[in-house]
């Protein structure tokens, strides 16, 4: 009897953790056609396997690495958006199938381009004031399909940012020159 009131209360415990906890996903995805060329952006935001967020963006005459940085940027706004200020604990994982932006976001390669340095800055400052656990997982092109479909998505359609996001850059001094 002892033993079963025991299990019973660490799965209460672990019930009551995972309650305590937000798992959080995203996948991202830049594309230019031409390098440079017209450019878009991917952005998926998951809570707990929940799609919270979906959207595409054109980004004028971009390259193809600054497309994939720009989606990174974008998704990490929204994502501070999203993100009550409730103490839970946060979790995030971060997906793309752009082996350079995972390379140089983890340490792996350096990042020797200024105009992309200048945004992984920006990218750690802003996962500094989400205060949360993360990491960057490199995933293959497949398995990034629809934030590939909503990059490509964003160029088609001409998907302008919100005032809101277009201030951001201004703020921060980046270039969207939409066309």
């Amino acid at each position: 009897m002892e033993k079963q009131l025991s299990f019973l209360n660490d799965q209460i415990l672990k019930d009551i953790n995972k309650k305590d906890k937000e798992f959080w996903e995203i996948y991202i995805d830049g594309a230019a056609r031409g390098n440079p060329g017209p450019a878009g952006a991917g952005v998926i935001i998951m809570c707990n396997k929940s799609i919270q967020h979906k959207e595409s963006f054109f980004l004028g005459i971009k390259t193809n690495n600054q497309a994939e940085y720009l989606a990174l940027v974008i998704s990490l706004f929204t994502l501070k958006k999203l993100i009550n200020d409730q103490k839970i604990e946060k979790n995030i994982t971060i997906y793309s199938d752009s082996e350079l932006l995972v390379s140089q976001m983890t340490g792996v390669y350096k990042t020797k381009n200024t105009w992309l340095l200048r945004i992984k800055t920006l990218v750690q400052e802003i996962l500094t004031e989400l205060d949360l656990s993360y990491k960057f997982v490199h995933i293959e092109r497949i398995k990034n399909s629809i934030a590939d479909r909503l990059a490509n998505e964003g160029i088609d359609k001409n998907v302008r940012l919100s005032e809101e996001l277009s201030s951001f850059f201004v703020q921060h001094d980046i270039s969207i020159g939409c066309s």
